[in-house]
């Protein structure tokens, strides 16, 4: 398609359509006036089509998660970058605690970045942490709005999968 289409000065085509009699000062200020709300449309339709294309040119046949996201929202100077790693790899290794004289036993995991010697128990977070599919890790140099980060990884991902953004 062709972007000049997009280009109508409207308040210039309202007076080329007047009658050349009635083209007096006056009239041509009112009909400007009078169409002014087209070219405001006209603006938010160029900046929606524009974003809609850049949206569309993501999908899971052209690029990854990972390379949407630091297009979006790093610049290409910044040296830090977002990272998205599969779930299996962060979880760590699992710490059991069970009842004597029991099968039964409940997953721990380990913190990370911690000696063997201190051992932080957090039911929920730790042991929750390994039903992740992936992770985003972000690192806390970058200024990210986190309701638009996750609305974009839910936009690509594929249905079904769940998430969680790590800050480092």
């Amino acid at each position: 398609m062709n972007i000049n289409i997009l280009q109508i000065k409207f308040p210039r085509l309202a007076v080329l359509l007047l009658p050349i009699i009635l083209r007096q000062p006056a009239i041509c200020a009112l009909l400007s006036v009078l169409v002014s709300p087209f070219s405001k449309l006209l603006s938010m339709l160029t900046k929606y089509r524009y974003t809609t294309l850049e949206r569309l040119k993501y999908n899971g046949q052209v690029c990854r998660l990972e390379y949407c996201l630091n297009s979006l929202f790093t610049d290409s100077t910044s040296q830090e970058h977002i990272q998205v790693v599969d779930g299996q790899q962060q979880t760590g290794q699992p710490f059991y605690i069970y009842p004597r004289g029991s099968t039964q036993h409940i997953d721990m995991l380990l913190p990370r970045g911690t000696d063997d010697k201190h051992i932080i128990l957090n039911y929920r977070e730790n042991n929750a942490e390994k039903y992740y599919d992936f992770f985003v890790i972000v690192p806390k140099t970058l200024s990210v709005n986190q309701t638009r980060l996750r609305a974009v990884i839910n936009n690509y991902k594929t249905p079904g999968k769940s998430f969680k953004i790590i800050l480092t």
